[in-house]
């Protein structure tokens, strides 16, 4: 059996340590003039930067930053993925000294590890980065942990800018923004396996002495506008980022074998039943042919489309084997045959990577797999296990965006349903059908949901048809539409008042209840205005949830290992499933206090896969 995938067991397995010692030296810069070479970039620092060559001068330097309120942290790695790859320097700056370089393949790695986890531990002190997330990830697996308080100046950028188009955030950008002087990033990619050149070291001086320097501007922007709070909370959800990605999850190949299979199955045979429909020669992912083809059959439609042909499969049996083969193609080709692809070959487990503002309402994206792309099916989502031992903890909130958007809106009617524990969707239903409440039945709560959803952002009477039959499977003409519009605004006073209020004000800017911004380059729409106070609100709560998770799961034995929209989904063992499934209900629904005046709600349940959420 393969042995269980841990961080730990990985620093057991990198062999980084040792090298020859030799004397302590100091390397100066170039004098200006010869700096001719990248004439167009200005030396950043004209400071000698100090390069210790024995483990003992090394920890003597690391000493010597003790008590340092601000220090800025930076390394040079010999490629992208920390689980392979190794940190081949550690910059450090502080104000008014000469930054300090370890190279950590001439040092003893567990001696500088062991001083650094002393000096990052202190928290006292800024520790300042840019993408903080990789330096954090290579740095947990040399085995030194940094304490808060984190300053990540591309996250930081990233909240100021949110929103406007042309707005890069590297290193560079923010040096020539806020500095006004280029920073050359030609030796990023060199080879740092090798012995060192003169250019690395000064290139890697240089970026820790303007990661300094950005400090003041930086944080300085995110306080004029006011993201100081929000900042602090995605700083603040560095660590569990970091894990998440470390952690991976577990992909069962038996059964992704038998759903391939299956799969395969029935693209074959829907591939057979469009050709005897339609003829041999026709090909399937063409529009054009399939066009001509519907028209042939007495079907006139101008596209082939997902949602046009959804819409005609019931009338139309030929429509809905064309979205049966649709469905199976891109089921093998876009999940099945590239899954194991993403499997990594140390862990034998999947490490997506999670981009915290990859979204302009704040919320996660994900890549490399994307897990919020996998769809939600069983055969799918069962593929998703928990390694041996350990069962799967699955939780997310109920009805997040409703419940802010009550908060938000200050709609009586809804903010009195969640306090007292009414079903929202119930009550709309009534509304909707002119039955009790305790009358409705299933069919009805379902149409309530997509009103619901569907008007919570100012759909209009089309889009809503549209909506509810696409992603509810609710059929309702544009008239009906219209009235229920009409029934919902009458009812929800409150949400009707704050959509006017929204639609009159500023068109260039939106913010969440946490002070999250996200502006426009022009004039925005209303649905615009409205889903970010709303999603980006829900983003603030999962990421103040996820601030507080890593402490909250401390010697259970818990591993983070999925985030997938408002959901999480930890790796826990089977003993301790029970106690981590009330810890992490507990730290969900308490993530709102001070700013959700009314409950929040997550629902957890305890899994053998992912397709065991309840």
């Amino acid at each position: 059996m393969k042995e269980k995938f841990t961080v730990e067991s990985l620093l057991g397995q990198l062999n980084l340590g040792g090298a020859a010692e030799a004397e302590t030296r100091s390397v100066k810069l170039p004098e200006k003039g010869v700096v001719k070479e990248m004439p167009e970039v200005a030396p950043v620092v004209a400071e000698p930067f100090r390069i210790p060559s024995t483990t003992e001068g090394a920890c003597r330097e690391i000493e010597k930053l003790k008590g340092k309120e601000l220090l800025a942290i930076d390394t040079e790695t010999t490629g992208l993925d920390p689980l392979t790859d190794r940190i081949r320097l550690i910059q450090i700056g502080t104000p008014g000294e000469p930054p300090l370089l370890l190279d950590m393949f001439s040092l003893d790695r567990r001696s500088v590890s062991a001083a650094l986890n002393e000096l990052l531990g202190d928290t006292g002190a800024t520790k300042v980065f840019h993408h903080a997330k990789f330096d954090l990830s290579f740095l947990k697996t040399t085995g030194i942990d940094v304490e808060g308080p984190v300053f990540d100046t591309m996250l930081a950028e990233q909240l100021i800018v949110c929103g406007l188009a042309n707005s890069p955030v590297k290193l560079a950008d923010l040096s020539k923004k806020y500095l006004k002087r280029p920073l050359s990033k030609e030796e990023q990619k060199s080879d740092w396996s090798g012995g060192l050149s003169k250019e690395q070291l000064e290139y890697a001086a240089r970026d820790v002495t303007v990661l300094l320097e950005l400090y003041s501007p930086v944080s300085e922007a995110i306080k004029k506008a006011r993201l100081s709070e929000v900042a602090q909370i995605e700083f603040e959800a560095l660590p569990a980022v970091v894990a998440l990605e470390l952690n991976g999850i577990l992909l069962d190949r038996q059964k992704l074998g038998k759903l391939t299979a299956q799969l395969h199955g029935e693209l074959e045979e829907a591939k057979a039943e469009c050709r005897k429909l339609f003829g041999d020669e026709i090909n399937l992912n063409s529009p054009k042919q399939l066009l001509e083809a519907l028209e042939k059959r007495g079907i006139k439609t101008d596209k082939t489309d997902a949602s046009t042909l959804k819409s005609m499969e019931k009338k139309h049996p030929e429509v809905a084997v064309i979205l049966r083969y649709r469905k199976a193609s891109k089921a093998v080709s876009t999940f099945t045959e590239k899954l194991p692809g993403f499997i990594h070959p140390l862990t034998g487990r999947i490490h997506p990577s999670y981009w915290q503002l990859g979204a302009a309402t704040g919320r996660f994206s994900c890549s490399d797999l994307n897990l919020q792309q996998i769809p939600n099916e069983p055969g799918f989502r069962g593929c998703f296990v928990p390694a041996p031992g350990n069962k799967f903890v699955i939780a997310d909130y109920s009805q997040i965006e409703l419940r802010v958007a009550a908060v938000i809106s200050r709609d009586p009617v809804m903010l009195n349903a969640y306090r007292t524990g009414e079903d929202l969707h119930r009550q709309t239903a009534a509304i909707l059908t002119g039955k009790d409440p305790s009358d409705i039945d299933k069919k009805e709560r379902q149409l309530a949901k997509a009103v619901n959803f569907g008007l919570l952002f100012a759909m209009g009477a089309r889009g809503l048809s549209d909506y509810a039959e696409n992603s509810y499977g609710v059929k309702m003409s544009v008239k009906e539409a219209e009235d229920f519009k009409e029934k919902f605004f009458a009812h929800y006073t409150g949400l009707r008042d704050w959509h006017k209020m929204t639609n009159n004000g500023n068109h260039y800017e939106a913010r969440t209840l946490k002070g999250r911004r996200r502006l426009w380059d022009s004039a925005s729409s209303l649905n615009g205005r409205l889903n970010l106070p709303v999603q980006g609100t829900a983003a603030d709560i999962m990421k103040i949830a996820l601030g507080r998770l890593p402490k909250a799961l401390e010697s259970t034995g818990a591993k983070l290992v999925a985030i997938i929209h408002d959901e999480i989904i930890l790796e826990v063992p089977e003993q301790r499933a029970e106690e981590v499934k009330t810890i992490l209900v507990g730290v969900m629904e308490s993530a709102g206090e001070g700013f959700i005046d009314i409950p929040l709600i997550a629902e957890a349940t305890v899994a053998d896969s992912w397709a065991g959420k309840a």
